[in-house]
């Protein structure tokens, strides 16, 4: 059982190094929208990183099955630079979007926005680089909607 804390119990509120109040949320809750974002970012990540590794782990392409042919069109002889790119740009930058959401930082709008773009723009080149795959149009519709609703969260401002 914990003690209270504060005027009622005569003991101080904790506060950070800045001067707020540990343990609380700030102010602002996360709209639908964010939510939503968040949500899209992490399924994006969950998606991408172990795709990437599996690309880095094997550059031949052996372990997704997919064979080196496939990259006949690019500037790329196997799959490690794409699977690290991968990792970097669709992996770690929208779990990273996703957390700063989380925490309501002030970044957090144009960085889902920049989510969509590098999304979109990943599933273009890829699509003109290799063979076109059904899961390239299901990307492009999530990256869409990511960018969509990151423009509209950005350009709304903090009260949306």
């Amino acid at each position: 059982m914990t003690r209270p804390s504060g005027p009622a119990s005569g003991r101080p509120r904790r506060r950070s190094s800045a001067g707020t109040r540990v343990g609380r949320r700030r102010g602002r809750r996360l709209s639908g929208i964010d939510k939503a974002l968040i949500a899209l970012e992490v399924l994006l990540a969950v998606g991408a990183i172990p795709a990437g590794l599996l690309m880095v782990i094997r550059p031949s392409g052996g372990l997704m099955q997919m064979p080196v042919t496939m990259l006949a069109g690019s500037p790329f002889h196997d799959f490690l630079w794409p699977g690290l790119v991968l990792i970097a740009a669709n992996g770690l930058l929208p779990l990273a979007v996703a957390r700063g959401a989380w925490q309501r930082k002030a970044w957090a709008p144009i960085g889902h926005t920049v989510v969509g773009v590098v999304l979109v723009g990943w599933i273009v080149v890829e699509m003109v680089m290799v063979d076109y795959h059904w899961l390239q149009a299901a990307y492009l519709c999530l990256g869409a909607v990511i960018l969509g609703l990151g423009t509209w969260r950005w350009r709304r401002g903090v009260a949306a």
